[in-house]
């Protein structure tokens, strides 16, 4: 039930927007998994087996092995490189640290630039054209709040963060900045959504329970997306 208005006196809630992005701080990794994954995909297609053993070739010859010494290599380190880039990803969340004021100003004083000029598909891709692409990705470390929970300084952003991250997820925590000061939650809409997907979750997991929820009922994300991933996009200006 909502708190009444005298309960929000006596108790104002004191939060700001907030959105969060998962990114692997170790791109050195992500570069040699893609260049290893090539390297698997040039062997010979009767060298290689699927994910049960099986061989995807033509029978193997007697004293043929399942596979040449490098391909087993290969799976090797791409196993080594994955635990270690699990080591290296976080939740990073960044915080509406201004006021929508002070943001205004900011956008206002950093405005999108024209069709025709340098930058100008950066800046419609990154903000929807709300302001200069390049001078948010600059200033990011005002908005960075914590790294899985623990809270971040603007030199821990620019020490440890930010060198490690390339373009495209700058980008996208770029993106996450507008879309905290000028998207839109429809949380009625958001929580019924989700409410539904966990009722559902709950009936499908309990053999006693025959009731399901409405067949039109989808579970939603708080944004919406254009990928899979999660990142948020704001509304068009």
């Amino acid at each position: 039930m909502s708190k009444t208005l005298a309960e929000l006196r006596a108790n104002p809630p004191k939060s700001r927007p907030e959105r969060s992005v998962t990114v692997c701080l170790a791109p050195h990794l992500v570069a040699e998994v893609q260049q290893l994954t090539d390297e698997l995909d040039t062997l010979p297609r009767a060298a290689v087996v699927d994910a049960d053993g099986e061989r995807n070739g033509p029978p193997r010859r007697v004293g043929q092995s399942a596979e040449p010494p490098r391909a087993a290599e290969i799976r090797a380190r791409l196993a080594e490189c994955l635990d270690e880039m699990a080591e290296h990803e976080g939740e990073l969340r960044v915080r509406a640290n201004l006021t929508d004021g002070e943001w205004r100003n900011w956008a206002n004083a950093h405005p999108a630039r024209d069709e025709g000029q340098p930058g100008y598909a950066r800046d419609q891709e990154v903000t929807m054209g709300y302001c200069n692409a390049d001078a948010l990705i600059d200033s990011l470390g005002k908005y960075a709040h914590s790294w899985n929970g623990d809270p971040l300084t603007e030199s821990d952003w620019a020490e440890v963060i930010e060198p490690n991250l390339g373009g495209p997820d700058l980008k996208q925590i770029a993106t996450h900045v507008v879309a905290m000061f000028e998207s839109r939650l429809d949380f009625r809409q958001w929580r019924s959504a989700l409410s539904a997907n966990l009722s559902r979750s709950s009936a499908s997991a309990s053999p006693a329970t025959s009731t399901s929820a409405p067949a039109d009922s989808t579970a939603g994300s708080p944004e919406p997306s254009k990928s899979a991933t999660t990142s948020t996009e704001p509304a068009s200006p």
